[in-house]
């Protein structure tokens, strides 16, 4: 009998709400293009009065300003994502860099001691060059003394000869006076011709000494070049290794510069995103604080309020013993048709519980999160967008289903409430939000008629 009289004080408020056409919500099809921010803001932040459909559409634009921020929170993690790539990359062409760095150095060492030898090998090229110029000096100085030896030695035979008329120590002995005077003349002569004679060998055996040593000079000086052209070619080969090293690390660095510009734009990407969520955050508090204080234009505003009897027997978030009272059991207490309707008086929160969403009550995830810590003392995880709750409830390990029961939360395509009592199809909700206030309220186990939006299934508590 209750689950009839619900069905039929639902099919009665839909005949109404029929009647009611300036009241009804727009639906998810007729929601204009929200792409023009500038307008939305104005219209849902003014100071004057707007029709019930003109805020139902300000709600809907939180909602595409909401699923907005949930890309762009989508966006961030892939940013990050890509950032990490980017990070890795550039770690592995630092590695790569700092390898080719360790070569270079080491090739610069190697170069540096070539260099070194062949310094080394060009100071004795240049000493046996000035010692083979030396004795080549000195050969000619010997030369010259034995040819002016010969020429003097020639001379004097020329000069002994004019007067000879036999061999020349005969001539010359036969013009001396006595035999004193001959043995005087002949040992004379045999001095001069000892002396002419010795000279000649002396300078000629010089002569055969500088000779060996100027071959040995000049083996010594090929020697020594042969040893600096292969210093030279090692050198060269080095340059060219070190050339090659240097133009694959400059090709590196460009690469690594590049993929720093990439990291860059993408933090410059990131910082946007926040920013454009910093931002629509801002713009739902202003148009739910805005909702919530400036006049309404419609005339109709009783159909839209709850009875006082409604009023006074919904359940307060505070009170966490006793489920919120059945629609068969109190008949004003029937579905509020109208997402205008006055909410509940906001209950007091004495403790927050380190609630990690924002807003207050003019958050839906902050007070679904607040009623299940004030009923049940249970700190829930943060689980982002209200419609990313049931798979996120899953993955921490709470159970779901389609069913709902009492202190249960009910997940919709943007919206999370509390569930505090059941009645058939329809269940009794705490949420916030709304209007930028608390709400109490019956709705079908289906989805919320106010808003259009289907339930996606309940997390269990």
């Amino acid at each position: 009998m209750k689950l009839k009289n619900s069905i039929v004080s639902l099919l009665c408020f839909s005949a109404c709400l029929l009647t009611l056409n300036p009241l009804l919500p727009v639906s998810a099809e007729e929601y204009p293009d929200f792409s023009d921010t500038t307008f939305w803001n104005d219209l849902c932040t003014g100071d004057s009065a707007i029709t019930d459909e003109e805020a139902q559409k300000c709600r809907a634009y939180m909602d595409y300003i909401q699923e907005q921020n949930q890309q762009l929170q989508e966006q961030i993690s892939e940013i990050d994502t890509r950032k990490e790539q980017l990070s890795s990359q550039i770690a592995d062409y630092n590695n790569q860099l700092a390898g080719m760095n360790a070569q270079v150095e080491g090739i610069n060492g190697m170069i540096t001691d070539l260099n070194y030898q062949i310094q080394a090998v060009e100071e004795q090229v240049a000493d046996i060059h000035g010692r083979i110029e030396s004795n080549q000096k000195e050969l000619v100085q010997k030369q010259d003394a034995i040819d002016s030896l010969v020429e003097k030695v020639s001379d004097r035979m020329v000069e002994q000869q004019k007067t000879m008329r036999l061999h020349e120590y005969i001539d010359i002995l036969m013009g001396s006076e006595s035999f004193a005077e001959f043995l005087r003349l002949a040992s004379g002569i045999n001095a001069i011709y000892q002396r002419d004679n010795y000279s000649l060998t002396e300078l000629n055996d010089n002569i055969e000494e500088l000779e060996q040593i100027q071959n040995q000079l000049l083996s010594d000086q090929e020697e020594v070049e042969a040893m600096e052209a292969e210093l030279e070619q090692g050198r060269q080969a080095l340059s060219a290794q070190q050339a090659a090293l240097l133009s694959t690390t400059y090709e590196l660095q460009v690469l690594q510069q590049n993929y720093y510009n990439m990291l860059a734009q993408a933090e410059s990407e990131q910082g946007s995103a926040a920013a454009a969520i910093s931002s629509n955050q801002s713009s739902i508090a202003e148009i739910n604080n805005s909702l919530s204080t400036r006049p309404s234009a419609s005339a109709s505003t009783e159909s839209s309020e709850p009875s006082k009897e409604e009023t006074s027997e919904s359940p307060s978030p505070s009170s966490s013993a006793s489920p919120s009272p059945s629609p068969s059991s109190t008949p004003s207490a029937s579905p509020s048709p109208s997402p205008s309707s006055s909410p509940i008086s906001t209950p007091a929160v004495t403790s927050t519980g380190n609630n990690p969403y924002y807003g207050g009550w003019s958050n839906c995830t902050w007070g679904a999160w607040q009623l299940t810590y004030d009923t049940l003392g249970i700190s829930l995880p943060g689980w982002g967008m209200a419609g990313n709750w049931l798979n996120d409830a899953r993955a921490s390990g709470y159970a779901t289903g389609s069913t709902p029961r009492v202190y249960s939360i009910a997940v919709y395509s943007w919206h999370v409430a509390f569930v505090t009592a059941i009645d058939g199809d329809m269940v009794y909700i705490k949420e916030g939000n709304y209007l930028g206030h608390y709400y109490e309220r019956w709705v079908p186990v289906e989805g919320l008629p106010y808003t259009g939006q289907s339930c996606l299934g309940y997390i269990y508590l």
